[in-house]
């Protein structure tokens, strides 16, 4: 399928930006085997009048899809699959392109319905990522979907998270030796966190959280809800409460998906 080099027809192109080191070629890629038409951009001096607000709003892209990275992680990345060109020498030039990079996609990042954090996923799993959400997001029938992940805070929460949770305030499993080896994804781990008074308030207050909001979110056209839930490991509570959260939202009749960032074995 071929890329489309200036402004799509309206509703017709998804335009993945990000910058260098996030992972466009490597989203562009995937959303092409999906059968979608792709523009890019890492944010380069060219697209600057393209990515500007009003031209965006005037281009009408079906979808904006915003990658996200830690400045560490891009800087790692040089070239394909993660970049379009390799970085300049030295670590200062480097920083400098990715500020301006980071500086021209403001726009698109700010209205973009969809944004992806690469900075601890791999090719494989951005790419599952990418097969699930993208046609959630396209859906313009779909109710507000609530996306939930656990990731570790030793790691840093999600670039991507709207509503980010610290599940740092329940009693950690980790402590206990016949749970240490086992993940929230385990029976006697849920169990354990679970029992907890403080964690059924706590879900309970999320899910009526969501449920205030999305009537609101259906009128601003949002198709995803994006909940991050954390605790110091990524693999305990975070991950239990995480399970808990989306088979209540499902019980109300949504559509709720659960992955694991930190966690073995993540979806």
């Amino acid at each position: 399928m071929s890329l489309h080099p200036g402004p799509p027809a309206a509703g017709g192109v998804i335009l993945v930006s990000g910058p260098p080191g996030s992972g466009v070629p490597l989203a562009q890629r995937q959303l092409v085997r999906m059968g979608l038409a792709v523009e890019r951009s890492e944010g380069a001096p060219a697209d600057a009048d393209r990515l500007q607000d009003a031209a965006l709003v005037e281009a009408g892209y079906r979808l904006l899809l915003s990658l996200e990275a830690s400045d560490g992680r891009c800087l790692g990345r040089a070239g394909p699959p993660w970049a379009l060109t390799p970085w300049p020498r030295g670590r200062r030039p480097s920083l400098a392109v990715l500020g301006a990079a980071r500086a021209l996609l403001r726009p698109a990042r700010a209205r973009a319905q969809l944004r992806l954090d690469t900075t601890q996923l791999g090719p494989a799993a951005v790419g599952r990522r990418l097969r699930r959400l993208v046609p959630l997001a396209l859906d313009p029938t779909a109710a507000p979907i609530l996306v939930l992940e656990s990731f570790s805070f030793l790691l840093g929460p999600p670039l991507d998270a709207e509503w980010i949770i610290d599940a740092r305030f329940l009693r950690n499993p980790f402590w206990e030796p016949e749970l240490r080896g086992l993940t929230g994804r385990d029976a006697a781990v849920r169990r354990f966190v679970l029992d907890q008074p403080a964690a059924t308030a706590a879900l309970t207050a999320l899910g009526e959280m969501v449920h205030a909001v999305e009537p609101a979110y259906r009128e601003r056209g949002r198709r995803l809800l994006r909940v991050a839930v954390g605790c110091t490991g990524g693999q305990h509570r975070s991950v239990a409460m995480v399970e808990a959260a989306s088979r209540a939202w499902r019980r109300r009749g949504r559509l709720a998906v659960a992955w694991h960032r930190d966690c073995p074995l993540r979806p």
